[in-house]
């Protein structure tokens, strides 16, 4: 299958806070009350067509536990950007997102984006308010959206706004890491019988 850029992703955020739920959702509209806690890292390729563009997604699904923080690092490098995923029905949601975020901060390479903070569980009751959350967001440098991966709520649309987040830059001139341009088969094939003679771009050459 062809596709026009190829993005890596990353999705980071304390354990239990539904990181892997939002891979599984955004992969194959499938969730699960309960999943194996994720060991390391886990890596999911997904490809859709965004805004008439097919576009290839590899998404690093990081542990939560402070056990492979040494580890996870590592994927930090060479991401285009990623997804902050928030226990919204944690007291201490505050204290965790600026826990990831830091870590984010202090490990990414430098040309890489900021990263899209997501206020997971909004289908329970809260203990952060979804405008402070947003709020801090901002101040941290983040656009932040609350969602429900277990219902759905609000996200269909984060694939999208990721592949704006990052295409908005590649427009700009900027240098992302995490990004490689694919390679169009279609067009391939075609230079390839045009140059043999088969046919030209209008009709067949007799």
């Amino acid at each position: 299958m062809s596709y026009k850029y190829l993005f890596k992703v990353i999705v980071t955020g304390e354990q239990n806070s539904g990181k892997t739920s939002l891979v599984r959702r955004i992969a194959d509209d499938n969730f699960r009350d309960f999943t194996d806690t994720t060991i390391g890292v886990e890596f999911v390729s997904v490809e859709r067509e965004i805004g008439g563009q097919r576009i290839k997604y590899h998404f690093w699904d990081t542990a939560g536990q402070e056990s492979f923080a040494p580890i996870i690092k590592n994927y930090y490098k060479g991401v285009a950007s990623g997804f902050l995923v928030v226990d919204g029905t944690e007291p201490e949601w505050k204290e965790q997102m600026k826990k990831w975020y830091d870590r984010y901060q202090r490990h990414r390479d430098g040309d890489s984006l900021p990263l899209i903070a997501i206020l997971n569980k909004i289908d329970l009751p809260l203990k952060a308010e979804v405008d402070e959350f947003k709020k801090y967001a901002e101040e941290l440098g983040m656009v932040g959206y609350d969602i429900s991966v277990k219902t759905t709520a609000n996200t269909r649309c984060l694939l999208e706004k990721m592949t704006e987040h990052i295409i908005k830059k590649i427009e700009e001139g900027v240098c992302v890491p995490g990004v490689r341009k694919g390679i169009d088969i279609r067009k391939i094939e075609e230079e390839y019988v045009i140059e043999e003679g088969i046919y030209d771009k209008c009709c067949m050459v007799q």
